[in-house]
């Protein structure tokens, strides 16, 4: 994918890691002693985030003022979740993600490392919303960690929407790059070296970790309890409060598997 939707689709623009804030040349210095001693780019970076997020861990059990939001979350219900958000900060949703978004006003945002638990109390969020998030988590954490919780938290009737990159969208392309038919818009945001450089890119680039189809993911949702799965597209949804919440970018859409599901509690 070109840079721009690489910048526009996941980093956020600050953070209080302490890598980020060192001088380049030191950071330049690192990496090379670093695979000086044989180990990979990759493997340093996972060391720092796991390193951010213990960080992140240990301030928050510091924190009065976090202690006091998380035992107020608790009390609350119908709260509107918005998971991973990166730079999109969404007004009247919680937004929630291991790195701090931008500020905005009128809308709330917690920290968490988002391979634990969620500290809301059950039955108390009525709809979670989440763009180009779960392909960076591993998949066995979405499927035994995140969506079960997701379930936990929702009230009875409460939904989800979700989009990740559609592997099936991706695999098509790599048969039609070979016919010469590939997607006018698939030509003009990815590289187009090789069609099998475009998949390992998408499924593993970016701090992406897995890649879904529908049938995957809609088998993940049903394990953990969801019905009324669906496949939809960008901008169209079955429920009113994800109304213009999609990114508005002809790239993501074309891309991408758009899902929502309902949960029924007794």
């Amino acid at each position: 994918m070109e840079s721009e939707n690489k910048e526009q689709m996941h980093p956020v623009q600050a953070t209080w890691s302490v890598w980020i804030h060192l001088p380049n040349f030191i950071r330049a210095s690192i990496k090379r002693g670093w695979s000086k001693l044989g180990f990979s780019l990759e493997s340093g970076t996972l060391l720092r985030f796991e390193f951010d997020m213990l960080l992140l861990r240990v301030r928050q059990f510091l924190s009065f003022t976090h202690r006091k939001k998380i035992r107020i979350y608790r009390e609350r219900k119908e709260i509107l979740l918005h998971l991973g958000c990166g730079n999109t900060v969404l007004s009247d949703w919680v937004n929630m993600d291991c790195y701090p978004p931008p500020p905005r006003s009128g809308a709330e945002i917690i920290m968490h490392d988002m391979r634990n638990h969620f500290d809301f109390s059950s039955d108390s969020v009525s709809a979670v919303f989440s763009e180009h998030f779960f392909e960076h988590m591993d998949m066995q954490v979405t499927r035994d960690i995140l969506l079960p919780d997701i379930y936990r938290v929702l009230e009875h009737n409460g939904t989800v929407r979700f989009s990740v990159p559609n592997g099936a969208y991706f695999l098509e392309q790599y048969r039609l790059l070979k016919e010469g038919k590939a997607d006018p818009t698939y030509l003009e945001n990815t590289s187009c070296r090789t069609g099998m450089i475009e998949i390992n890119e998408i499924a593993r680039a970016v701090g992406h970790k897995y890649l879904y189809d529908f049938e995957t993911f809609s088998l993940f949702l049903k394990e953990a309890g969801f019905e009324d799965i669906k496949q939809k597209n960008q901008n169209d949804s079955d429920y009113d409060v994800y109304t213009d919440l999609d990114r508005q970018n002809v790239w993501r859409g074309r891309m991408s598997l758009y899902i929502e599901a309902r949960v029924y509690k007794i």
